[in-house]
């Protein structure tokens, strides 16, 4: 009775070896077909916040920007939440530009409001976020704003679950977006009848719903009109949660982006960014790209905003 056997070679070394090999010449390995190609697995680093997205012509593909030179591709933007840390399991990019209100990529930061004042969309109203202090605590509270931690401020803090980031204030502490390389549940913790505007990770949604509702919700409609001039991505106004993954790795992600001669989240300055996450009739969560700041804007205000999109 004939039966087959199936090698698989994680080198060119192992082939040689294996017809050196005893099991090379028993007799139940029928036939061996050589080619002048041996295919083998090579070990790709898992996807981390800060590295670079590029188009390859086909596909969007991620790799550490150190890695960038021996890949053919056009970089489209940086990623902010790796796979398999959203409920969805799928990465978040952020743009290399800021985006003009006609969704024209923007070397800085360009200013228009979010929508309507005294309008409720339909979408979920989130009206807290959850705080805690900084000292690791499980205790969950609620506030009307808090503090990210983050990156970019390296020594003097806390952290709080994710020892990559650190606090700027000594108030109000959001927790980390992590907890380790996961996500921290207490981030998204589901604030029961005010709902956490942190855990409204519905960004492609929120700006698919906002832009068909007409041209007077300016954030979203930028954001969708937004083309990197490569890629088939839709982009879209990032939801409030995924928008606060930005500032866990705020350092790497600019880093990234400095390397690349394409615009810093902050441009040097303080920015504030749409999210496309509603309180209700007139107000919309934003984030402080100085102090990190998670905080509630009146939709008739003006600040800016930066496309993200979901890549698999």
């Amino acid at each position: 009775m004939r039966k087959d056997y199936f090698y698989k070679f994680n080198s060119i070394n192992d082939y040689e070896s294996f017809k050196n090999s005893e099991a090379y010449i028993t007799p139940n390995v029928c036939s061996i077909v050589e080619t002048n190609e041996v295919f083998y697995n090579e070990y790709v680093p898992p996807m981390i916040a800060g590295d670079l997205a590029y188009w390859d012509g086909s596909s969007v593909k991620t790799v550490a920007y150190s890695k960038y030179k021996t890949v053919m591709g056009t970089p489209i933007g940086v990623v902010v939440i790796p796979k398999g840390i959203l409920p969805d399991g799928k990465a978040r990019i952020v743009s290399l530009r800021f985006v003009s209100t006609n969704g024209a990529q923007s070397a800085y930061p360009k200013a228009f409001v979010w929508g309507e004042y005294g309008v409720d969309t339909s979408l979920n109203g989130y009206n807290k976020v959850s705080i805690t202090d900084n000292q690791g605590s499980t205790t969950i509270g609620s506030g009307d704003n808090g503090y990210l931690p983050s990156d970019k401020y390296d020594a003097g803090y806390y952290s709080y679950s994710d020892p990559k980031s650190r606090y700027y204030t000594t108030t109000n502490f959001i927790p980390s977006t992590y907890s380790g390389e996961t996500l921290n549940n207490e981030y998204c913790y589901d604030i029961p009848s005010l709902g956490n505007a942190l855990s409204d990770f519905n960004g492609l949604a929120n700006t698919e719903t906002l832009q068909g509702l007409g041209s007077a919700y300016k954030a979203a409609n930028a954001c969708w009109k937004y083309k990197d001039g490569y890629s088939n991505l839709q982009w879209h106004l990032p939801s409030e949660g995924e928008l606060g993954f930005l500032f866990t790795r705020y350092k790497a992600i600019n880093e990234t982006l400095d390397k690349l001669g394409k615009s810093r989240i902050d441009c040097d300055g303080d920015v504030m960014l749409w999210s496309s996450t509603e309180k209700g009739h007139n107000k919309c969560w934003t984030i402080s790209t100085m102090s990190c700041l998670v905080d509630f804007t009146d939709k008739d205000t003006y600040a800016t905003a930066r496309p993200f999109a979901v890549i698999d």
